[in-house]
Protein backbone atom coordinates (compact mmCIF):
# COMPACT_ATOMS: atom_id res chain seq x y z
CA UNK A 1 0.00 0.00 0.00
CA UNK A 2 1.10 3.60 0.86
CA UNK A 3 4.10 1.80 3.00
CA UNK A 4 7.76 1.81 2.59
CA UNK A 5 11.32 4.07 2.90
CA UNK A 6 9.28 6.97 4.66
CA UNK A 7 11.57 9.30 5.84
CA UNK A 8 15.69 9.93 6.07
CA UNK A 9 17.37 12.58 7.90
CA UNK A 10 20.98 13.29 9.35
CA UNK A 11 21.74 13.62 12.93
CA UNK A 12 22.27 17.57 14.05
CA UNK A 13 25.75 16.45 15.02
CA UNK A 14 26.31 14.43 11.49
CA UNK A 15 29.91 15.60 10.78
CA UNK A 16 30.52 14.26 14.30
CA UNK A 17 28.73 10.87 14.75
CA UNK A 18 27.75 10.19 11.47
CA UNK A 19 24.23 9.17 12.24
CA UNK A 20 21.65 8.66 9.55
CA UNK A 21 18.30 8.43 10.73
CA UNK A 22 14.91 6.68 8.37
CA UNK A 23 11.40 5.37 9.44
CA UNK A 24 10.00 2.62 7.12
CA UNK A 25 7.22 0.17 6.87
CA UNK A 26 7.76 -3.22 8.57
CA UNK A 27 6.20 -6.71 8.32
CA UNK A 28 5.27 -8.05 12.18
CA UNK A 29 6.07 -11.48 12.22
CA UNK A 30 3.22 -12.86 13.96
CA UNK A 31 1.09 -11.23 10.82
CA UNK A 32 3.04 -13.00 8.39
CA UNK A 33 2.52 -16.28 10.18
CA UNK A 34 -0.88 -15.91 10.47
CA UNK A 35 -1.31 -14.68 6.78
CA UNK A 36 -2.66 -10.97 7.45
CA UNK A 37 0.12 -9.38 6.45
CA UNK A 38 0.16 -6.80 9.85
CA UNK A 39 2.41 -4.16 9.18
CA UNK A 40 3.62 -1.08 11.23
CA UNK A 41 6.24 2.31 11.19
CA UNK A 42 9.51 1.89 12.53
CA UNK A 43 12.59 3.92 12.85
CA UNK A 44 16.08 3.40 13.37
CA UNK A 45 19.62 4.78 12.58
CA UNK A 46 22.86 3.42 11.00
CA UNK A 47 25.98 5.35 9.75
CA UNK A 48 27.19 4.89 5.65
CA UNK A 49 30.36 3.29 4.94
CA UNK A 50 31.02 2.98 1.79
CA UNK A 51 28.01 1.78 -0.31
CA UNK A 52 26.52 -0.17 2.61
CA UNK A 53 24.85 0.99 5.89
CA UNK A 54 26.86 -0.45 9.10
CA UNK A 55 25.89 -0.06 13.23
CA UNK A 56 22.34 -0.51 12.29
CA UNK A 57 20.37 0.01 15.30
CA UNK A 58 16.24 -0.37 15.86
CA UNK A 59 14.94 2.64 17.56
CA UNK A 60 11.41 2.09 17.59
CA UNK A 61 8.94 -0.43 16.29
CA UNK A 62 5.12 0.64 16.97
CA UNK A 63 3.33 -1.75 19.23
CA UNK A 64 0.44 -2.61 17.40
CA UNK A 65 -0.09 -2.57 13.74
CA UNK A 66 -2.62 -2.96 10.96
CA UNK A 67 -3.60 -5.19 8.13
CA UNK A 68 -4.71 -1.61 6.44
CA UNK A 69 -2.30 -0.64 3.68
CA UNK A 70 -2.49 3.28 4.50
CA UNK A 71 -1.36 6.15 6.77
CA UNK A 72 2.04 5.29 7.87
CA UNK A 73 2.69 8.70 8.22
CA UNK A 74 6.23 9.38 8.52
CA UNK A 75 8.01 12.20 8.69
CA UNK A 76 11.04 12.99 11.44
CA UNK A 77 12.85 15.88 12.52
CA UNK A 78 15.10 16.49 15.50
CA UNK A 79 14.32 19.89 18.12
CA UNK A 80 16.26 22.16 19.13
CA UNK A 81 16.55 20.17 22.54
CA UNK A 82 18.28 17.18 20.42
CA UNK A 83 15.27 14.80 20.75
CA UNK A 84 13.91 13.58 18.05
CA UNK A 85 9.95 13.69 16.95
CA UNK A 86 8.19 11.55 14.48
CA UNK A 87 5.01 11.09 13.05
CA UNK A 88 2.40 7.94 13.02
CA UNK A 89 -0.83 8.02 10.91
CA UNK A 90 -4.41 6.68 12.41
CA UNK A 91 -3.50 3.43 9.98
CA UNK A 92 -6.99 3.77 8.26
CA UNK A 93 -8.65 3.53 12.06
CA UNK A 94 -8.99 6.62 12.79
CA UNK A 95 -10.07 6.28 16.42
CA UNK A 96 -6.78 5.06 17.31
CA UNK A 97 -5.71 9.01 16.84
CA UNK A 98 -7.50 9.04 19.94
CA UNK A 99 -6.36 6.71 22.83
CA UNK A 100 -3.20 7.08 24.45
CA UNK A 101 -2.81 3.30 24.42
CA UNK A 102 -2.10 2.85 20.60
CA UNK A 103 1.24 4.81 18.91
CA UNK A 104 -1.42 5.17 16.02
CA UNK A 105 -2.30 8.54 15.17
CA UNK A 106 0.27 10.43 16.85
CA UNK A 107 3.67 12.27 16.79
CA UNK A 108 6.74 10.73 19.15
CA UNK A 109 9.29 11.88 20.75
CA UNK A 110 12.61 9.97 21.70
CA UNK A 111 16.05 10.93 22.83
CA UNK A 112 18.50 10.41 19.74
CA UNK A 113 19.63 6.79 20.96
CA UNK A 114 15.92 5.61 21.32
CA UNK A 115 15.50 6.06 24.65
CA UNK A 116 12.26 7.79 26.15
CA UNK A 117 12.62 11.15 27.27
CA UNK A 118 11.63 11.77 31.17
CA UNK A 119 9.89 15.19 30.32
CA UNK A 120 7.48 13.18 27.74
CA UNK A 121 3.88 14.34 28.67
CA UNK A 122 2.15 11.82 28.97
CA UNK A 123 5.02 10.06 31.54
CA UNK A 124 2.91 8.68 34.49
CA UNK A 125 -0.58 8.66 32.72
CA UNK A 126 -2.15 5.78 33.72
CA UNK A 127 -2.51 3.11 30.29
CA UNK A 128 -0.58 5.24 28.19
CA UNK A 129 2.73 4.66 25.82
CA UNK A 130 5.48 7.10 26.85
CA UNK A 131 6.83 7.79 23.46
CA UNK A 132 3.97 10.14 23.14
CA UNK A 133 3.83 13.74 21.96
CA UNK A 134 0.79 14.78 20.80
CA UNK A 135 -2.44 13.13 19.69
CA UNK A 136 -5.44 13.64 17.52
CA UNK A 137 -3.09 13.29 14.00
CA UNK A 138 -4.86 11.69 10.98
CA UNK A 139 -1.82 11.17 8.44
CA UNK A 140 1.20 13.43 9.13
CA UNK A 141 3.21 14.46 5.95
CA UNK A 142 5.06 17.25 6.62
CA UNK A 143 7.12 17.60 10.05
CA UNK A 144 9.61 20.70 10.28
CA UNK A 145 11.74 22.63 12.89
CA UNK A 146 11.63 26.59 12.36
CA UNK A 147 14.85 27.82 12.98
CA UNK A 148 14.24 31.09 14.09
CA UNK A 149 11.37 30.06 16.87
CA UNK A 150 12.55 26.33 17.51
CA UNK A 151 8.45 25.78 17.16
CA UNK A 152 7.65 22.83 15.39
CA UNK A 153 5.51 23.03 12.58
CA UNK A 154 3.15 20.28 11.08
CA UNK A 155 0.80 18.90 8.45
CA UNK A 156 -1.33 16.24 7.40
CA UNK A 157 -3.74 14.95 4.93
CA UNK A 158 -7.42 15.84 5.97
CA UNK A 159 -10.20 12.71 4.82
CA UNK A 160 -12.11 15.08 1.85
CA UNK A 161 -10.90 18.27 2.48
CA UNK A 162 -9.56 19.49 5.68
CA UNK A 163 -5.55 19.32 5.29
CA UNK A 164 -4.17 21.06 8.19
CA UNK A 165 -1.16 23.59 9.07
CA UNK A 166 -0.59 23.17 12.84
CA UNK A 167 2.12 23.91 15.98
CA UNK A 168 2.94 21.50 17.87
CA UNK A 169 3.08 21.18 21.35
CA UNK A 170 3.78 18.60 24.13
CA UNK A 171 0.26 17.03 24.99
CA UNK A 172 -1.99 19.14 23.12
CA UNK A 173 -4.71 16.95 21.18
CA UNK A 174 -4.99 18.04 17.44
CA UNK A 175 -8.76 16.73 17.39
CA UNK A 176 -8.55 13.80 14.88
CA UNK A 177 -11.55 12.42 14.25
CA UNK A 178 -13.57 14.21 16.62
CA UNK A 179 -13.10 17.58 14.62
CA UNK A 180 -12.11 18.19 11.51
CA UNK A 181 -12.45 20.52 8.26
CA UNK A 182 -13.23 17.69 6.19
CA UNK A 183 -15.38 15.45 5.57
CA UNK A 184 -16.77 11.39 4.84
CA UNK A 185 -15.52 10.37 1.01
CA UNK A 186 -19.29 9.62 0.80
CA UNK A 187 -20.21 12.77 2.23
CA UNK A 188 -21.58 13.56 5.49
CA UNK A 189 -20.07 15.17 8.84
CA UNK A 190 -17.12 13.51 10.85
CA UNK A 191 -17.48 13.79 14.64
CA UNK A 192 -19.15 16.70 15.64
CA UNK A 193 -18.22 19.59 13.46
CA UNK A 194 -15.20 21.67 13.40
CA UNK A 195 -14.40 22.81 17.34
CA UNK A 196 -14.66 21.39 20.24
CA UNK A 197 -13.18 22.20 24.02
CA UNK A 198 -9.85 21.16 24.54
CA UNK A 199 -9.00 20.72 21.07
CA UNK A 200 -6.65 22.44 19.00
CA UNK A 201 -7.20 24.65 15.95
CA UNK A 202 -5.27 24.59 12.85
CA UNK A 203 -2.89 27.25 11.92
CA UNK A 204 -4.37 26.86 8.41
CA UNK A 205 -6.71 24.49 6.55
CA UNK A 206 -7.45 23.60 3.68
CA UNK A 207 -11.26 22.58 1.84
CA UNK A 208 -10.63 21.55 -0.97
CA UNK A 209 -7.81 19.18 -0.09
CA UNK A 210 -4.49 20.31 -1.36
CA UNK A 211 -2.61 16.99 -0.45
CA UNK A 212 0.38 18.36 0.80
CA UNK A 213 3.76 16.21 1.20
CA UNK A 214 7.07 17.06 2.43
CA UNK A 215 7.88 20.73 4.15
CA UNK A 216 11.01 22.94 4.80
CA UNK A 217 11.96 26.34 5.95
Amino acid sequence: GQGGLLDVILHPDYARNGWIYFSYAFYAEEGRTAGRSESGTAVARARLRGQQLADLQVLFRMGRGSTAGVHFGSRLAFLPDGSLVFTIGDRGDRDRAQSLREHAGKSLRLRDDGAVPPDNPFIGASGALPEIYSTGHRNAQGLAVQPQTGWLWLHEHGPRGGDELNVVEAGRNYGWPLITYGQEYAGGRIGVGTAAAGLEQPVRYWVPSIAPSGMAF
